[in-house]
């Protein structure tokens, strides 16, 4: 007769929702962070095979009557942009290091309590992903630029 009704913690919802909250937000870094990463990986391997394939048609057609020299010429400056999409690609992964290493740096600190400026290494954190985000970018557009000369090169005006 007198049972006692059970009271729901307020105190354990809160954990309970605290818990979801943060492993949702690890999944989607996660998952961010791998097409961060993918998206690096194929830019440097579209634009390495570019110029790789490039360099291999402009040396198979050196002598060759069938082409003019001014367009194996122009073939070798595509070459210059794929190789650009290369290094821009290769100085993207560099910035991704920095962003990882500043922001571990200043969740440390935070957790420590030591930096009283701590949002100075967030900061080049994110100026340093910024930055990976725009040489990814670039990459391709040096791809598509390389492309662009490539085919003009070939195209029998």
């Amino acid at each position: 007769m007198g049972g006692k009704s059970q009271q729901k913690d307020p105190d354990e919802e809160l954990r309970r929702r605290y818990a979801l909250w943060h492993e949702i937000s690890v999944q989607e870094f996660k998952g961010a962070f791998d097409l961060a990463v993918a998206a690096l990986k194929a830019s440097m391997i579209v634009n390495g095979v570019a110029a790789g394939a490039t360099l291999a048609f402009v040396s198979d057609n050196i002598g060759s009557r069938n082409i003019l020299v001014d367009r194996l010429e122009s073939m070798t400056d595509a070459v210059f942009w794929f190789a650009a999409g290369v290094l821009f690609g290769l100085l993207g992964t560099g910035l991704g290091y920095l962003r990882s290493y500043f922001q571990t740096a200043y969740l440390v600190r935070w957790l420590e309590g030591k930096d009283p400026d701590q949002s100075r290494l967030s900061r080049y954190g994110t100026v340093s992903q910024v930055s990976a985000m725009l040489l990814v970018i670039l990459s391709y557009v040096a791809f598509f630029g390389g492309l662009r000369i490539a085919a003009t090169a070939l195209v029998v005006s």
